[in-house]
This record gives structure tokens, sequence and C-alpha cells, in this order.
């Protein structure tokens, strides 16, 4: 599709964009379809239908998104919205898009600034042993940190501490 793109024979104003392609990911294309070609407006036209997927298309520049089962004019409708520079959103992706999930409600949690050193070197993979010695503290009060922080978070492991700690940026 690039090669087609580099051919300039054709002007491209719009691209209508799936995320299922046989040789790479339509989000991926995306983002190098905008960084080549920034003026040309990509709509994603997809049967992907979670919240996520919707929004990593947007975030690599796509100028809009339909599901597949889109009507005709609401096709229509939303190509002269993207063209006219504005976000695109079929009806059916902006009742998605609408719609919150519990991540939305999960507040970010209140860290003293020791939880917040320890947050971060958790992150980066340190032991408790590894921790406790740098910060001159016993791995018993490392430990206690850890459980606090898992409990402020409301996860069951460090894993799913961190990432929910990258959601909130604070790591």
């Amino acid at each position: 599709f690039l090669n087609y793109l580099h051919k300039k024979e054709i002007a491209t104003d719009i691209v209508l964009l799936d995320i299922t392609l046989p040789d790479i990911n339509g989000i991926q294309l995306c983002k190098k379809i905008k960084m080549l070609y920034p003026d040309i407006c990509v709509l994603a036209f997809s049967n992907h239908n979670e919240r996520g997927t919707i929004m990593q298309m947007l975030q690599q520049g796509a100028s809009g998104y339909m599901l597949k089962n889109v009507a005709s004019e609401e096709l229509v409708s939303c190509i002269d919205e993207a063209m006219k520079g504005n976000i695109a959103l079929s009806s059916e992706v902006k009742a998605i898009m609408a719609k919150p999930t519990l991540e939305d409600f999960r507040l970010t949690p209140l860290l003293t600034k020791r939880e917040k050193e320890i947050l971060k070197m958790i992150a980066n993979g340190e032991t408790t042993a590894s921790i406790a010695e740098k910060l001159f503290l016993s791995p018993n009060t490392i430990e206690t940190h850890r459980r606090n922080l898992m409990q402020k978070f409301n996860v069951n492991n460090a894993a799913e501490m961190i990432k929910v700690a990258a959601m909130h940026e604070m790591i």
C-alpha cells in the first residue's frame, strides 16, 4: 500500500483502513501513513469494536473510526466530517466510546513519597533485597510497602500493580 502511495500518480486524500491486514497491523500502518503523508485522512473501517483498539487507532493519527456494518449514508457523512478536519465516529463507535469501563472509575491512589520511590523500583524489576539495600531498609519493611501498594491499587500482584500505575501515569 505504501508503495502505491509513493507512486504519487494519483492524489490520495483519504484512506479507509482496516485493522486486520495480511502483512501489517492496521494501527501500525496508520502510524506509518501519517508519518509519511500527514495530510492524508485515514479512517478506520473495521469489525474490531473494542474501545482500546479504537483509541489506539485514533492515537496513531486516524481521523475517525467506523464499524463495517455502518449504513452507507453514515459512511458518507463520516467521510465528509473527516475531510473537514473533524474526528468522525460512526454512531455505534460513539456509543462504545461513551460507555465507561471499570478502569475509568478506578481512582488514582494517593501514595507517600517512599511508596512512589519503591513503586518505581519495583517497576524497574528490582527485587525486595536490592530495594532494601539501596534504601537502607530491611526486606520486611520493603515487603510491607509492597503489600500496602497492592492494597492501595486494589490488585493481587506486582504485574497488575505496575499496569495500573502506568495507566495512571505514575511510573
